[in-house]
């Protein structure tokens, strides 16, 4: 074992005892569905007391629906009202409300508008043995050597603390033996130069946007230089939709199975691919998954949340053959896909992952809202904001990442709403290419 996995075991013991344990509860439920719904129902029973004791969104919600103190089987959530993004990022902005956003993570998906949501350290905890849980079924372990293909809006962050977090987060990918490889950039240059970080450093585990990864894995098929990765084990990919044809792409690329993370930015990972058929397997202990009339997830967490998700609408559709009270797995989910968008640097045509630029609009002060849509390499950005100055401190911070823009081609344009169009999911879109 080597220094640095020694001193990650020290320092990670607490997460990694209770991933043994998650892994030892998996195995005894394996197979025991009744059983499984059982400890949901306890679960929730225990979650939705505390919920209604002590936080006024519930109990007002409780009050206002009637709603029992507790159930009896799963079905009965099914009068629970479904909560939407939109109430709790009001109830958030409330003064009164602001102390649950102390700690706090940002959604970077592509529904609504920009929001804070309550996530503590139990939360971190709970979503890093999930991921480790489904990993672990690929034969992937903590601290494998890991190229993770990625954002990092912190560095979008103005003043002193954006450095100071940029570094710790260096700190922490070296420690974690992990390399970051930026999704922001996926020209092909860099991604020539991602193929060999990959074979070089002995990577075991890529993950990452699934269009950068099948970007990564097209070009590997373009150089038709029977490109070995003798180290890696597994591919996953996540955060955007993913086709079949995609995962054709990157096991014909990389030689190794390729499968699916699900997850959401509030919630977490929720559950994991590990066979042929790419069936995505929720984890059943922490939250409760059901659906709506219209096939939208809607999940119900049941571990000990800062704030509770209570039958909470993910916006996203799960394709199943049967719905039950607590779906266990889903074939296939619709979530959102990323468009990417093309600008010049120095003259020369650069291909950007759309997260770039909707991660650094979420960064800008008093960014209500926003819209991207390019045709050709013209760009045109719609948004609500009091920023007078919002194109100056947006190209501010995207030279940080490409010097020597060409300016002409974006145009900024204020406006009172914006009227978003939907993805197939039905979430709503912030970037959109006309072709």
């Amino acid at each position: 074992m080597s220094f640095n996995q020694i001193i990650n075991n020290i320092l990670l013991s607490k997460r990694v005892k209770f991933l043994e344990e998650k892994e030892k509860k998996y195995q005894n439920f394996f197979g025991k569905n009744e059983l499984i719904f059982s400890h949901q129902v306890n679960e929730f029973n225990k979650i939705w007391s505390y919920a209604v004791e002590n936080i006024k969104f519930y109990s007002d919600y409780s009050v206002k629906h009637k709603l029992p103190t507790k159930i009896e089987k799963l079905s009965q959530l099914h009068n629970f009202p479904i909560i939407t993004k939109e109430q709790l990022v009001d109830y958030f902005s409330l003064v009164e409300n602001k102390f649950y956003l102390n700690s706090q993570i940002k959604t970077g998906g592509s529904s609504g508008k920009p929001a804070s949501f309550p996530f503590d350290s139990k939360d971190h905890d709970s979503s890093w043995s999930r991921s480790y849980l489904g990993r672990g079924r690929l034969g992937i372990k903590p601290f494998h050597s890991t190229a993770l293909v990625w954002g990092h809006s912190h560095l979008f962050e103005k003043n002193l603390s954006g450095k100071i977090k940029y570094y710790i987060r260096k700190l922490k990918d070296y420690q974690l033996n992990t390399i970051r490889l930026s999704a922001y950039d996926i020209s092909d240059d860099s991604i020539e130069s991602y193929i060999n970080i990959i074979k070089s450093k002995n990577i075991r585990f890529l993950i990452g946007y699934t269009s950068c990864v099948v970007k990564i894995a097209l070009k590997i098929l373009e150089m038709n230089n029977n490109t070995v990765f003798d180290n890696l084990q597994s591919v996953v990919v996540t955060a955007e939709n993913t086709h079949k044809a995609d995962i054709r792409i990157i096991e014909s690329a990389f030689n190794v199975k390729c499968d699916i993370e699900y997850g959401m930015a509030e919630a977490g990972v929720l559950g994991y691919s590990c066979n042929s058929c790419k069936v995505i397997n929720f984890f059943w202990d922490d939250f409760i998954y059901q659906t709506n009339e219209n096939n939208n997830l809607i999940i119900t967490s049941i571990y000990n949340r800062y704030f509770p998700l209570i039958r909470y609408d993910t916006n996203d559709i799960v394709e199943n053959e049967m719905t039950t009270d607590s779906l266990l797995s889903t074939n296939r989910i619709v979530g959102r896909s990323n468009d990417n968008l093309e600008i010049l640097v120095n003259s020369k045509k650069i291909t950007v992952h759309s997260e770039f630029f909707t991660h650094i609009l979420k960064s800008i002060d008093n960014v209500q809202d926003f819209l991207i849509v390019q045709k050709d390499l013209n760009i045109n950005i719609y948004y609500v904001s009091s920023n007078k100055d919002l194109s100056k401190v947006f190209f501010s911070k995207l030279e940080k990442e490409y010097k020597s823009i060409n300016k002409e081609y974006f145009r900024f344009i204020d406006t009172k709403e914006i009227n978003k169009p939907s993805s197939p999911s039905g979430k709503k879109k912030w970037v959109i290419v006309e072709k």
